[in-house]
């Protein structure tokens, strides 16, 4: 009786709600535990916190309100925090757990390919090969972001929530995973191996701006660009021919160019794609299952 209580207060919040609240707490208490490298602990736990809260809050109020901006704050504001969620492992990555991994990935992708495959890789490099694959890169920043609304408007809120639930998932996942298993990507661990510099011309330099930028150390396995590209790509065929065939050579073109443009090694893009594939198959069970669940208690 006491356990149908409490789950009803909770009936409010959205399985992605509750799962970027307990991923924010767990991060909080990891913080706690291991912050002799982080002089900031204290701010970094006190904002995790706060944005726990300040979800909790904006799902309540939303459900009382029925304002349709309040609405879709509430469907979209957590889309737009991956990135900044993202950015942040560039600190807490080295700050919690220093040392590298990277040995152990190299050695996979040389124990399953007998060589380095992005090394290997150069014999193929020309300039607009390189142009086309850094396209393909580069979709990764607005992609997911257009198939989403494609899916809002078109496919319906549900299926939408499905989408966001995955892609947090996915992201939660590969935090997590950055974290306990920090590793540096091909491009700095075997800069000294490259003879062939991979020239091209707009997006090559565009997506070396915002990498240079916005590059996070430790993120390379599992690939979180393969990771939400892949649930793309699943969503996109089970719910858009049109958007699966146009997506389908681009998406595919990414997975490539993530090592061929030396972000990543080969066990780092199927370390992706089983993220991706598990947050895919396990994202619609989860609202299913919790919808069921309010439902049962009326």
């Amino acid at each position: 009786m006491q356990a149908n209580y409490k789950l009803h207060r909770l009936a409010y919040l959205r399985p992605v709600e509750i799962t970027t609240v307990v991923y924010w707490l767990l991060l909080s208490l990891l913080i706690v535990f291991s912050h002799r490298n982080l002089p900031q602990w204290r701010l970094y736990v006190l904002l995790h916190i706060s944005g726990a809260l300040a979800a909790v809050c904006l799902a309540k109020f939303t459900h009382r309100s029925g304002k349709k901006w309040v609405m879709y704050l509430r469907d979209w504001y957590l889309a737009f925090l991956f990135i900044p969620m993202f950015e942040e492992m560039d600190l807490l990555v080295p700050a919690l757990f220093p040392g590298w991994v990277n040995q152990t990935l190299i050695s996979a992708d040389y124990l399953i390919f007998g060589t380095h495959p992005s090394v290997w890789l150069e014999r193929m490099a020309n300039p607009w090969l390189t142009e086309y694959l850094m396209f393909c890169f580069s979709t990764v920043y607005f992609i997911p972001y257009l198939f989403g609304a494609i899916v809002y408007f078109k496919s319906g809120r549900e299926r939408y929530q499905d989408l966001l639930l995955s892609i947090a998932l996915g992201f939660y996942i590969c935090y997590i995973i950055f974290l306990l298993f920090p590793a540096q990507g091909p491009w700095v661990t075997l800069k000294h191996l490259y003879t062939v510099s991979l020239n091209g011309w707009i997006f090559t330099r565009l997506v070396n701006i915002i990498e240079a930028a916005g590059s996070v150390r430790g993120a390379a396995f599992p690939s979180s660009h393969v990771m939400i590209s892949f649930v793309v790509l699943l969503f996109a065929r089970r719910y858009s021919r049109t958007a699966y065939i146009i997506f389908l050579p681009i998406i595919l073109g990414l997975f490539f160019a993530t090592v061929y443009c030396r972000f990543h090694y080969v066990v780092d893009v199927m370390g992706g794609l089983v993220v991706g594939g598990i947050s895919f198959w396990l994202a619609p069970k989860l609202n299913r299952g919790w919808k069921l669940v309010v439902q049962g208690l009326g």
